[in-house]
């Protein structure tokens, strides 16, 4: 009788090493996957910091605003120097030289 018992046992572990088998492999494969995600998350990581580092300057570029509209005047003043000088062209659109 014990023999029967011993083998139902041997049966019932070969069973349940094929389980077993699969579940170690799915686990494999979610643990690589959090090694992808830990990788992602350093390079956003390293992004971040430096968008922080570019961003921080935001605040002292107040200053350039009065440069950058009398820039911004002199472009359009620029424009209308262009469309002056194209229209003073001749039709066939060539600079005699």
């Amino acid at each position: 009788m014990d023999s029967v018992v011993e083998i139902i046992w041997w049966i019932g572990l070969l069973g349940a090493l094929i389980p077993t088998a699969i579940i170690l492999k799915e686990v494999a494969l979610i643990v690589r996957e959090l090694g992808h995600i830990l990788q992602l998350a350093q390079l956003t990581h390293r992004a971040a910091e430096g968008v922080a580092a570019h961003v921080q300057v935001v605040p002292r570029m107040g200053a350039l605003a009065e440069p950058a509209e009398e820039l911004s005047e002199a472009l359009v003043r620029l424009q209308g120097a262009v469309s002056r000088v194209q229209a003073a062209l001749p039709a066939t659109g060539r600079v005699r030289r």
